[in-house]
């Protein structure tokens, strides 16, 4: 198994913070050309393996980046000898690549992105929140903005999601195509056009099977504490955790079908994680080749899937 990060670095030119310099420093280092954007911003774009030592030096400068501009969230108060800079803009994402035989192992897979994405209409409230501990749960078929975009992706099978969220849609004729693999309508939300009455632009993937408590594990991921009102148990993702393997104790599988979800909740906007079962992956890989999906693996792989070894 190899690991590789995927790094977006934006930048202010006329920005002379040392946090800048650096992030320009490293950039030159590695020979990469920026790409403008708008006005004096630029955009850096590359991926390294990370067993490399720009990886850490990245991440470090990453760190020091998100400590110092930190939101105070005590005094809501930004410190006002920060406003002026315009601290570059550090996002990673992680993109693993196993071998054949790490993958056989595999007993199921999660979606890691989706190659389109469209905005749901925001004057509709399709949430409900709880008093405790502030955690939105969805309570309404989402309606999307009516779009040429989406209406054009609907006439092939596609997998969509909205802007930073968890939740997948599949356009109608990827429904139609999973309805004829034997998955059950109960597997789907319809989600509409917004001011169009009751106009279909996708189906919410949605499972019938609950993992049990504790089944999902993955070190990027802290368990809180059941909250006393809703009795919601979430996981909240850990900042710069870097990759870590997803496993499940196959004793806590449950009725195991091909859409499953984590018994536990996101953090925030409360989502389980959708995990799908390997025919599933297939299915939808192949009808999309945008889609990105990883492997989850049985608990008892903990330890024995790792980073070849390679010098930084």
């Amino acid at each position: 198994m190899k690991v590789y990060a995927k790094f977006r670095i934006d930048i202010d030119k006329e920005d002379e913070s040392i946090y800048t310099q650096k992030a320009v420093n490293l950039m030159q280092k590695l020979g990469c050309k920026a790409e403008k954007l708008y006005s004096s911003m630029e955009r850096y774009t590359f991926t390294v393996d990370i067993k490399k030592a720009v990886y850490r030096e990245l991440m470090e400068l990453k760190k020091e980046i998100d400590q110092v501009f930190q939101y105070d969230e005590d005094t809501e108060e930004d410190d006002d000898e920060l406003l002026d800079i315009i601290e570059p803009d550090i996002w990673c994402s992680y993109i693993p690549k196993y071998t054949q035989e790490e993958e056989k192992n595999a007993i199921g897979y999660y979606i890691d992105l989706a190659g389109y994405e469209f905005e749901e209409n925001e004057k509709k409230v399709y949430e409900s929140l709880c008093p405790e501990c502030e955690t939105f749960f969805q309570n309404k078929e989402y309606t999307f903005k009516k779009k040429k975009q989406l209406e054009d992706l609907n006439r092939r099978k596609a997998v969509f999601t909205r802007p930073g969220q968890l939740d997948m849609f599949v356009t109608i004729p990827m429904y139609e195509y999973l309805i004829e693999k034997g998955l059950s309508q109960k597997n789907f939300i319809p989600a509409y056009y917004s001011g169009v009455l009751k106009k279909v632009a996708g189906y919410q993937l949605k499972a019938e099977n609950v993992l049990g408590k504790g089944a999902f594990q993955c070190e990027s991921y802290r368990a809180t504490e059941a909250c006393s009102h809703c009795k919601k148990v979430r996981v909240q993702k850990e900042p710069d955790a870097g990759f870590h393997n997803i496993y499940l104790d196959t004793e806590k599988l449950g009725k195991w079908e091909h859409v499953n979800a984590t018994y536990e909740y996101t953090y925030g906007h409360a989502r389980r994680i959708l995990i799908y079962s390997p025919e599933m992956k297939e299915w939808l890989t192949k009808a999309d080749e945008k889609l990105i999906m990883y492997p989850v693996f049985p608990l008892e792989m903990k330890g024995k899937i790792n980073l070849e070894n390679e010098n930084g």
